[in-house]
């Protein structure tokens, strides 16, 4: 649990766009996102943790925890949602390592990322048709070489801090993009507290291992986060922070260690994806709430792999990557993973509230008034980041969930 989710927290956002929000938003306002971001995936982890220790979990991760806890018309109204939120991710992260790739090579071209992307795409994808344990292998791989780039930033930093640069990096420039824009832009950087838990289904103790590893996770992630933040405000100033993304660099005591971090960090965030999202759609087609669905819910194997719905997951990231532009991708990954997030606490509130017997979580520091909390927030930060948006998702939510509350058979 712990391993999917630190690698895709501590990704592309960390490596190629932590220096552009300190620059664009000033040191406070960047770590006032900081603690408004993790302080959803907190009250999310305390929503999520609840339900694991309530039941037997399953595979299909989120999708499995709301459906078995408010029925199998919510479950399906949030599993697409999640389904698609992480499928898009795989051709975010890839498209940042595309963005890294790029600076490196000596060519030359304004389509060179997304063609690295969708390469890295398929480089992906047979790692996922594979199955769990070739991905598992992978990524202890990357953790090692992500160490090694934070140590890079950590003694660069140090060396180079300068109280004077904090002190003008504090304040927000005058012009800019507005604060809830580079939230948007920042937001995903939390979301990877989930991927642990699409790995549910192959966890020995899931109600034992999905709240310590993701809480763990979610602790260090928030400590790391803080901490590179204050070394870009203090070792660079604010026009190159603003300006250049690969700014981490710069900071870095060893350059090349970067240029490393970011290729392993995007790789395994995307492979953390690319290992959920088949997995949350062969538990819906299952369930058979939706009847074109029900062609994922064969797996492959002695680990059930849903390769099936790798390939879908695959073509929807093939097709994202030709947006090619992280700032752009990067408001709808959050508005996704806000709504899901914000579902699942209003899930946890709903079921705390109606006091049902079969309610009785083990997690000893839940309270059903923080899971109102984490649904409000993120209700509020959607709002926020684009009102329309925000008002036309939750629309067609509902009507998802009115038309499976009534073509749905008794679960």
């Amino acid at each position: 649990v712990f391993t999917p989710s630190i690698l895709t927290i501590l990704g592309i956002i960390l490596f190629l766009r932590l220096g552009y929000v300190v620059g664009n938003a000033g040191l406070g306002r960047a770590l006032l996102m900081i603690a408004l971001a993790n302080t959803i995936s907190i009250l999310t982890t305390v929503s999520l943790s609840a339900i694991a220790t309530n039941l037997k979990v399953k595979g299909g991760g989120d999708y499995y925890l709301i459906s078995r806890t408010l029925g199998l018309e919510f479950g399906g109204a949030i599993g697409i949602v999640l389904f698609l939120a992480q499928s898009v991710s795989i051709a975010f992260y890839c498209i940042g390592f595309g963005e890294a790739l790029a600076d490196i090579l000596p060519l030359s071209g304004r389509h060179l990322p997304q063609i690295i992307a969708a390469i890295a795409v398929a480089f992906l994808f047979v790692f996922a048709w594979l199955g769990a344990d070739w991905a598992t292998r992978f990524q202890y791989v990357v953790m090692a070489i992500l160490g090694a780039a934070l140590v890079s930033v950590f003694i660069g930093g140090a060396a180079k801090w300068d109280s004077g640069l904090v002190a003008g990096n504090w304040a927000s420039p005058e012009s800019g993009p507005a604060f809830w824009v580079l939230f948007a832009i920042f937001f995903p950087a939390v979301t990877g507290f989930t991927q642990g838990v699409s790995m549910s289904g192959d966890l020995k103790d899931p109600g034992k291992s999905l709240p310590r590893g993701t809480f763990i996770a979610v602790g260090l992630s928030a400590f790391v986060y803080i901490a590179v933040a204050f070394l870009f405000a203090g070792a660079l100033p604010r026009e190159v922070l603003s300006q250049d993304y690969a700014s981490m660099k710069r900071v870095a005591s060893i350059g090349f260690v970067i240029d490393a971090g970011v290729i392993a960090a995007t790789l395994s965030s995307g492979m953390a994806s690319f290992l959920g999202a088949p997995r949350i759609l062969q538990s819906m087609a299952r369930d058979r709430i939706f009847p074109f669905l029900l062609p994922f819910a064969h797996g492959a194997g002695a680990t059930d792999n849903p390769r099936r719905g790798v390939l879908l997951s695959c073509g929807i990231a093939l097709a994202t990557v030709a947006l090619g532009n992280l700032n752009l991708i990067a408001p709808v990954v959050s508005m996704f993973f806000l709504i899901s997030y914000g579902l699942l606490n209003c899930a946890t509130f709903y079921e705390a509230r109606a006091a049902s017997p079969s309610f009785r979580p083990r997690f000893r520091w839940f309270d059903g008034r923080l899971s109102l909390l984490g649904g409000l927030a993120c209700l509020g930060a959607m709002l926020a980041i684009n009102v329309a948006a925000g008002v036309v998702a939750i629309a067609v939510l509902f009507s998802i969930y009115q038309y499976l509350k009534r073509t749905a058979g008794p679960a």
